[in-house]
């Protein structure tokens, strides 16, 4: 990847071409018409995959936070397989918060 930094090394940099994916949210997906890279402008994370003709490939962090990963011509398919560990944790955020109130509360309020 070139410098981007340097407008010089963006200016030598190949002409993209670039397609949106269709979804959202979670779920991603399209067609490569040849091999190139995928960028998806979501927050990069190890529980999204990428699918690509079969292929299951672990994405990296495009320009420091996106998803990325390099695909073939081909159907792209882009998702995100750690939901239930979030929900996990934000059902474990609330049963704290709710400890925290309960102990926190003042005295003879109950």
């Amino acid at each position: 990847m070139p410098d981007h930094a340097d407008p010089a090394a963006v200016e030598a940099s190949p002409v993209v071409i670039a397609s949106p994916l269709d979804g959202g949210g979670q779920t991603y997906s399209g067609t490569a018409d040849a091999p190139g890279t995928v960028v998806v402008a979501q927050q990069f994370d190890a529980g999204w995959r990428v699918e690509n003709g079969g292929e299951v490939l672990a994405p990296f962090a495009g320009y420091g936070w996106a998803i990325a990963a390099p695909v073939q011509a081909g159907s792209v398919d882009v998702r995100f397989t750690d939901q239930w560990l979030r929900t996990v944790e934000l059902y474990l955020l609330a049963l704290l918060w709710i400890v925290a109130l309960w102990v926190t509360r003042k005295p003879g309020s109950a």
